[in-house]
């Protein structure tokens, strides 16, 4: 399988980095590409726009700041709807408001490609240490598909929603609630 990443900042970078630990060919594009340069010199490829790097990907992660850099890559003629082909999959793990997620579900639905919510949970170190919380919402299929690639990032994430908007809702509503409710599920499993 053929992953792309989106955004190589502080949690882009670790979590680009232990795709290619599990062994995945890694396509990368960020603005600026000095950023890339180590993962270059690991064996990864670097995408001059993130469309290109769609192009050259079965999964697309984000890992962007804010809804307006997550619309900024998704949408127009260089972005990753343009570059997914029918069937792939673009995985946010960004906290992005409920209404992007929704568009990016419907945008990519359109196209015969699959939209997952994954936010996460937990700092660059945590990703480092592929210990992210993950909690997923989409395409069933899409999910199952990708699962070993959250299997790389986090040793527990959770698919406990259907709808991709759902995920945003007690992350951007209350992060301590969120560790709460994965305290008792790891504390029970």
């Amino acid at each position: 399988m053929k992953i792309a990443i989106v955004g190589l900042g502080n949690m882009g970078r670790p979590i680009a980095e232990n795709i290619m630990k599990a062994g995945y060919s890694l396509t990368v594009y960020n603005r600026t590409k000095e950023k890339a340069a180590d993962l270059l010199e690991k064996g990864a490829e670097y995408a001059k726009t993130p469309r290109q790097a769609a192009e050259h990907a079965d999964i697309v992660l984000s890992m962007l700041s804010d809804d307006e850099a997550v619309t900024g890559v998704t949408f127009g003629a260089d972005g990753i709807i343009a570059g997914l082909s029918e069937n792939d999959i673009h995985i946010s793990m960004s906290t992005i408001s409920t209404a992007l997620s929704e568009q990016l579900s419907a945008a990519h639905s359109s196209r015969g490609q699959s939209f997952i919510a994954a936010p996460v949970l937990g700092r660059p170190d945590a990703a480092e240490k592929a210990e992210l919380r993950i909690i997923t919402a989409g395409p069933q299929e899409a999910k199952k598909k990708a699962e070993p690639l959250f299997k790389s990032l986090s040793h527990k994430y959770l698919t406990p929603v259907k709808k991709p908007k759902q995920p945003t809702r007690p992350k951007s509503a209350s992060i301590s609630c969120s560790f709460l409710c994965w305290k008792r599920y790891l504390n029970h499993s």
